[in-house]
């Protein structure tokens, strides 16, 4: 109750009443904790069981190829991007019961214009090594996305979008290999031993944002925009091992995006994060920027989106003044203490007007317990 009442009255500071400061109120709900605690024990986690059959994909991808790797045991990558094709008693005789592909017809494989230039490797995070595809243009992207994430059925996509966590995908071949050592019905208890969690990323400009916009060389841009994606997915694994929550709020997002971001400038910018969600020119809104992808569901109303805005835009400014008092090294401890600091307050505290100072005084709690 007296988190809502401290929500409540700093919604009330941003000029937001009636329906709208109800629906914010819903949407800056802290995810991850809902006790407003200053604290708590960051996990020391190990590699996910997937990791260890991972590292095999990966020996003989050296072999055989990416592409041929995943068509291998991905199965999904045996089919096209079809309309309806998820419909089909092949697709699902395939997909969700594990029967061979090798006489279906509809088995053409998935089309990709550049299979060569595919990149395979595990990319250890701050709670352990996850498998990442990489894939060289945005074509290839989102077939790969259709394929993994919506049954290999054409679905549209946002041109911000360029990376994606792949979760709770069912490996077949993970799934026969436990069972030789457990019982069917002991394997299908435990999701850890037959579903994978993949990252997928595209080496294109990060949020659609062009190199001339960062006043950057366009090879020097799609490289940092590699390298911002693969550190936001990474911070929601974080999220994700160490509190099972990842949540489509730009609460998730500014703290991915400020770990993608750390990984290029070693500090935070709060000017490319707004560039990034399309609150460059606030308050003037790009309809291009990411921000209205994040806007709940149901999405929220014009008016909650406008007061959103300012919201963001703060919570980004004083994060980069807390980033900006840190004086210790960016190593493993202190990336962990950011990211906890960034996870314990809620949006609506992130763009407070003491909002730097509850992020170090989180930070600080972190550091002095571990």
């Amino acid at each position: 109750m007296v988190n809502t009442l401290s929500r409540y009255n700093r919604l009330q500071s941003f000029g937001s009443q009636g329906d709208s400061q109800k629906e914010l109120l819903k949407y800056t709900e802290n995810s991850f904790f809902s006790n407003g605690t200053s604290s708590f024990e960051l996990k020391s986690l190990e590699d996910e069981p997937l990791v260890a059959n991972w590292e095999s994909y990966i020996e003989e991808a050296y072999k055989i190829g990416v592409y041929q790797t995943l068509k291998k045991y991905l199965v999904q990558f045996r089919f096209p991007i079809k309309d309806t094709i998820s419909q089909t008693d092949e697709y699902k005789d395939a997909t969700l019961r594990g029967h061979s592909t090798q006489s279906m017809k509809l088995a053409t494989g998935l089309f990709l214009t550049e299979p060569d230039k595919l990149r395979l490797f595990l990319h250890p995070t701050l709670v352990g090594r996850i498998p990442v595809i990489i894939a060289n243009n945005r074509f290839d992207f989102q077939s790969i996305i259709r394929a993994l994430s919506y049954r290999n059925e054409p679905k549209s996509m946002p041109k911000s979008m360029g990376a994606a966590m792949i979760q709770g995908l069912n490996n077949w071949d993970r799934l026969k290999k436990s069972i030789q050592l457990a019982s069917q019905s002991e394997v299908l208890k435990n999701k850890a031993l037959y579903q994978d969690r993949i990252i997928v990323l595209s080496r294109i400009p990060y949020s659609n944002v062009a190199a001339s916009e960062m006043d950057m060389d366009h090879e020097v841009w799609l490289d940092k925009s590699l390298s911002i994606r693969l550190e936001h997915e990474c911070a929601h694994y974080f999220t994700l091992r160490q509190f099972g929550k990842m949540s489509n709020n730009m609460h998730d997002e500014i703290i991915a995006d400020y770990m993608g971001i750390h990984s290029v400038l070693t500090h935070f910018n709060s000017s490319w994060f707004l560039r990034f969600v399309g609150l460059a020119d606030y308050p003037n809104f790009n309809n291009s920027g990411r921000l209205k992808n994040y806007i709940g569901d149901p999405p929220l109303s014009e008016e909650s989106f406008k007061t959103l805005q300012t919201i963001v835009k703060q919570a980004a400014e004083n994060i980069e003044k807390f980033d900006k008092e840190i004086k210790n090294p960016i190593n493993i401890i202190s990336r962990r203490s950011r990211m906890g600091a960034l996870c314990l307050l809620n949006l609506m505290e992130l763009a407070s007007e003491d909002g730097t100072d509850l992020l170090l005084e989180r930070f600080n709690n972190l550091q002095a317990n571990i």
